[in-house]
């Protein structure tokens, strides 16, 4: 386990309050001592749903005490 980390995932979006969300997080993770690991998708129409049905396989939960996503639509 990686010591005080913690996952965030993000995916695409145009919310508004996406952005300020995802600082938000991430300044408070900081803030308490946490290391983030950023994980994010892409959108394409061609790779979407690829993508996106993948990204919990390449990441390894067990490193991690935490997880934060910061998502507004992942498949």
């Amino acid at each position: 386990m990686l010591k005080n980390a913690i996952c965030v995932i993000m995916g695409y979006s145009k919310a508004d309050y996406y952005d300020e969300y995802t600082v938000g997080a991430l300044r408070l993770a900081n803030d308490l001592g946490y290391t983030t690991v950023k994980y994010s998708t892409v959108k394409t129409s061609k790779t979407k749903n690829d993508i996106e049905s993948k990204i919990y396989d390449i990441i390894d939960f067990s490193k991690f005490k935490g997880v934060i996503f910061a998502i507004e639509n992942l498949s």
